[in-house]
């Protein structure tokens, strides 16, 4: 039987592997960024990274970009910004009426 302590241990273990290797994600963006990072135009990452720096915490991103790699550079997260992502041209809480007029 797990213990209340046994699951601490295992939580804490698994936290430390996880953010280790968020943390190797992380600096492989950044240094793939670098090399855009001053592009005129501005690159998605740069625009990401100043945008999420600038919006409020409980701000609405709604995409239309079919990548999501640009949003790595935004706090997504409980209590911060959401995101809803545009299929298509269907925004997901409007659905295809909304475009189509039908």
């Amino acid at each position: 039987m797990l213990t209340k302590s046994k699951i601490n241990a295992l939580k804490t273990e698994r936290m430390e592997k996880v953010t280790t290797e968020l943390e190797k994600m992380r600096k492989i963006r950044r240094d793939r960024a670098k090399k855009t990072w001053n592009s005129t135009p501005l690159s998605w990452e740069r625009l990401s990274f100043e945008m999420d720096k600038m919006l409020e915490d409980d701000a609405v991103i709604v995409s239309e970009l079919d990548a999501r790699d640009a949003y790595y550079w935004m706090d997504f997260a409980q209590g911060k910004k959401d995101s809803h992502w545009a299929n298509h041209g269907i925004c997901p809480w409007l659905g295809r009426r909304s475009f189509t007029g039908g």
